[in-house]
């Protein structure tokens, strides 16, 4: 059981309280401006692009070739405007009605890595098939 200490009071009277309090109207006035200065600009979820931890800006080299796997997880850009148009700029023309590839002027250097990279495609092909030297 609990022992009463001389001069100490256990519960303050609601009168001691009543002059620290506030108003209701008061209080929601004084929230709605906490608010306003916490909350400058208020943004939702839709309008935040959600991308996966570690993501790069440079392209994904499986997605070009339209072999990624990972799909929205993969941590390499997917913006297909990104890439130019392999079509466009080694050839001289795209067929592609609606192409989405880009169209946009590219340096020397960018358009000599484009020509080493259907090198590369051209050189580089598999086969189902064992290779037969008896015949």
């Amino acid at each position: 059981m609990l022992t009463r200490k001389e001069g100490l009071p256990t519960r303050l009277p609601k009168s001691y309280l009543n002059k620290y309090r506030l108003n209701i109207s008061e209080q929601k006035s004084e929230v709605k401006n906490i608010i306003k200065l916490k909350k400058p600009h208020s943004f939702k979820n839709e309008d935040v692009e959600k991308k996966p931890y570690g993501y790069k800006k440079a392209p994904c080299k499986f997605f070009i070739k339209n072999a990624c796997t990972k799909g929205d997880a993969c941590t390499f850009s997917h913006e297909v405007k990104a890439f130019p148009c392999h079509a466009y700029h080694l050839r001289d023309k795209c067929l592609r009605k609606y192409c989405k590839f880009s169209h946009a002027p590219i340096t020397i250097e960018q358009l000599k890595q484009l020509k080493e990279e259907e090198e590369k495609e051209d050189e580089t092909y598999l086969s189902l098939f064992k290779e037969n030297n008896h015949i």
